[in-house]
């Protein structure tokens, strides 16, 4: 350190210590507070850039970071790996880096083969040991995506149970990313239903939230034709986003529930609409409203007409309200403002538990406000 520190060094003796893995980055123990600053100026000047640059990371941190090519790259330069620090020689950090892949593999060949009672041992011997661990040469799937496959119930839940993550995605077709569930629902032999709900997206990512190729989860189970108690736990799970979604021709997944003639799918999404409408908090069903989902009151036929629910204010209001709001809209488009105050300022004697609202749920007056002043 004091030899770098001086004026002129001589460039051999610097990559000599360059070779041996120094680190001109560290401080020096009498003037800790410039030597760092005084080597790193040494070494951008022009004639040291390119050995320094040549030598870097080092061998130390090549190692400690898995970084292979730089592993390689570094021995072809003839440095030196009996280095030493502190913590230890150069050849014990690689055997602790060696021990721990040789765990992960260990970890990895008994979910593979299925062996449960391993894989139980390992994890309570506390090891390091990531459950997360991806096969990048099999679009990079993670332990559980194995046991999913095996239909091994024991070893998905033990997985579970020790933070395996199920909101990951993997690489599907045309190295698009396809969400773990979505993946585990689309695969040949199926996967059983138990084991499927057992994966399903609750926190901190929902199913409602996961999409693959613009399409959440109800369009594929629809396209899938899956067991019809895996959609009323998965309409169970979610929020009324999941049947707003529209996709090509304007279509929901009712819609397409319809036109592919599965009434039983079309039956438990109107179930979970009426579930949502009467949820004491009513914010499901404003959100049903806004989204522009015009089957609420298809869902809530059915619904005795004796029942004190039918005679809920939102139900009797809802037809009112949608044509308040479809007039809003068009009267905020053509800036009309009278039809717009009007709207605005209308009170009704009963309280429908509805606001006014746009589709991204901005206040018509501040969409009106914008058209005004743009006028001006």
């Amino acid at each position: 350190m004091y030899y770098l520190k001086a004026d002129q060094p001589d460039p051999d003796v610097m990559e000599a210590f360059l070779r041996c893995n120094a680190d001109f980055y560290i401080a020096n123990k009498v003037s800790r507070g410039n030597a760092s600053m005084q080597l790193v100026s040494l070494f951008l000047l022009p004639s040291n850039v390119e050995p320094s640059q040549r030598y870097g990371p080092g061998i130390w941190e090549a190692v400690a970071k898995d970084d292979a090519m730089s592993v390689r790259r570094l021995i072809n330069e003839w440095c030196r790996v009996d280095v030493q620090k502190v913590s230890g020689q150069l050849i014990q950090l690689n055997e602790l880096k060696f021990r721990y892949i040789k765990t992960l593999y260990e970890f990895a060949h008994s979910v593979l083969a299925g062996d449960t009672q391993i894989v139980r041992r390992m994890l309570r011997l506390k090891l390091k040991i990531n459950v997360n661990f991806r096969n990048m040469g099999d679009r990079g799937k993670t332990p559980i995506f194995y046991a999913l496959v095996q239909g091994n119930t024991d070893l998905v839940h033990t997985l579970l149970d020790r933070g395996a993550r199920v909101d990951l995605t993997l690489k599907g077709d045309d190295e698009i990313d396809i969400p773990l569930f979505f993946s585990a629902l689309e695969h040949r032999p199926a996967i059983s239903t138990s084991l499927l709900k057992a994966i399903i997206p609750v926190a901190p990512v929902r199913v409602d939230c996961l999409f693959y190729k613009g399409r959440n989860v109800l369009f594929h189970c629809i396209e899938k034709c899956v067991g019809e108690q895996l959609v009323d736990y998965i309409l169970s799970k979610s929020s009324p986003y999941l049947v707003t979604q529209r996709i090509e021709m304007n279509k929901c997944p009712r819609e397409m529930a319809v036109e592919r003639q599965c009434a039983w799918m079309v039956k438990a999404i109107d179930a979970a609409v009426v579930r949502w409408v009467y949820q004491e908090e009513g914010l499901s069903r404003q959100v049903l409203v806004l989204q522009g989902y015009q089957y609420i009151p298809a869902a809530l036929q059915n619904i005795n007409s004796n029942n004190e629910d039918a005679a809920d204010t939102f139900y009797r209001y809802l037809s009112l309200y949608q044509e308040q709001m479809n007039a809003l809209h068009k009267a905020v488009d053509e800036s009309d403002e009278e039809t717009v105050r009007r709207i605005i300022y209308f009170r009704h004697p009963d309280d429908h538990s509805l606001d006014p609202c746009l589709a991204d749920s901005r206040k018509p007056v501040s969409v009106m406000a914008k058209f005004f002043t743009w006028g001006r």
